[in-house]
């Protein structure tokens, strides 16, 4: 199997059902509760370049993503390893457009709301969560829940790195910051 394949299939696992609005997306694990995106005044204006890995079902692939958040707008890039554009993702504060993604099923929103889940500030995050979603922090990292059911986690490695864990689909992805960054 190709590995950009490998990369289209963990879209389709992220997949949850449509939501209601475009900015708004049901976390896998649950399509009874949804994450909103949040404005990006939220959090200081910046511009990194991050190596992310994706293991799912034994099998890794990776990515290159160029991340810019501004006053106006979220712009999120995913790059292969060899500089080939798979996904570009804006959003400006109102709606999300997405161009070049791999399956048509993924919320464009999902992968923006999983960098918000993990480096918004938490107060930003709250708001964002519908009602029966609730934050939970600790110094190591963050966990979102849905009653009892960890949706999404969280794990701080050092400043330049952390994980985002979904157990529902049983997807890892590790983010790593580049040097020079």
């Amino acid at each position: 199997m190709s590995k950009y394949l490998f990369s289209a299939l963990i879209a389709t696992l992220l997949c949850a059902c449509s939501p209601e609005q475009q900015e708004c997306v049901s976390l896998p694990g649950t399509t009874s509760a949804s994450y909103c995106l949040q404005p990006t005044q939220a959090v200081a204006p910046f511009s990194v370049q991050q190596f992310v890995e994706l293991q799912f079902a034994g099998k890794k692939d990776a990515l290159v993503v160029d991340l810019d958040v501004d006053a106006a707008r979220m712009q999120f890039v995913a790059l292969t390893p060899f500089g080939q554009k798979l996904i570009h993702v804006d959003y400006d504060n109102r709606q999300v457009n997405a161009y070049l993604l791999p399956h048509q099923k993924l919320p464009p929103a999902l992968l923006l709301s999983l960098l918000q889940l993990a480096s918004w500030p938490a107060d930003s995050v709250r708001v964002g969560l519908e009602v029966s979603l609730r934050l939970e922090e600790s110094g190591e990292g963050r966990r979102i829940l849905h009653g009892d059911d960890v949706l999404v986690e969280v794990t701080y490695h050092s400043r330049e790195a952390f994980s985002i864990t979904l157990p529902a689909p049983g997807l890892e992805i590790t983010i790593r910051t580049l040097e020079g960054q």
